[in-house]
């Protein structure tokens, strides 16, 4: 099994379908989300945010 950083592509990925998937509840739930889940993991982890806005820029 490979090991991965909060920086690295495949953790990106993984957290947009994070955020698909509690967007598509939210709105089957007619919910409004305070906050992601990659948000709240954010403020754990703030080096995962820079990485990913980094990522967008060369994408």
């Amino acid at each position: 099994m490979a090991v991965t950083t909060a920086s690295s592509e495949e953790c990106a990925i993984a957290w947009d379908i994070v955020d698909e998937l509690q967007a598509e509840l939210a709105h089957q739930e007619a919910k409004r989300v305070s906050k992601t889940a990659f948000e709240e993991y954010c403020e754990e982890f703030p080096e995962a945010m820079e990485s990913r806005m980094f990522d967008t820029w060369y994408s």
